[in-house]
């Protein structure tokens, strides 16, 4: 199986969060399964865990272009959960870039809660 690189950037949750870049780019095992490719990538790019442990995410598909969040949402993650949550098709290949690469940002929603966050996405999706 191929890798799939990423192209990968978040938001800080705090001032100190600050002080190292957070735009990377890893390289993660193939997979034809959004879901399956976006748990390969929080193992290599972990997202931080904040105190009272309630931290929510919108991961959404950003063009070279930086178009991002909400209108290319792909995902929810929440620190309390062990998967993210889809918004989007399954298959990896609805998300990749003209070059075969994927670009993908972090949106961080501060302690909302994660389902409030996907039921307003799915909301702007109509």
């Amino acid at each position: 199986m191929t890798d799939l690189k990423i192209h990968v950037d978040r938001d800080s949750v705090a001032a100190g969060d600050d002080v190292e870049q957070h735009k990377k780019t890893v390289s993660v095992r193939h997979s034809t399964d959004m879901l399956v490719m976006l748990s390969h990538l929080l193992v290599k790019y972990p997202l931080p865990q904040i105190a009272g442990g309630k931290a929510t995410w919108i991961i959404s598909r950003t063009s070279k272009f930086g178009t991002r969040f909400p209108y290319d949402a792909i995902a929810v993650m929440a620190q309390q959960w062990n998967l993210p949550n889809l918004l989007a098709s399954p298959d990896t290949a609805a998300h990749l870039d003209a070059d075969g690469s994927m670009t993908l940002y972090f949106k961080y929603m501060a302690q909302k809660s994660p389902d409030d966050v996907m039921s307003a996405l799915k909301v702007l999706e109509r």
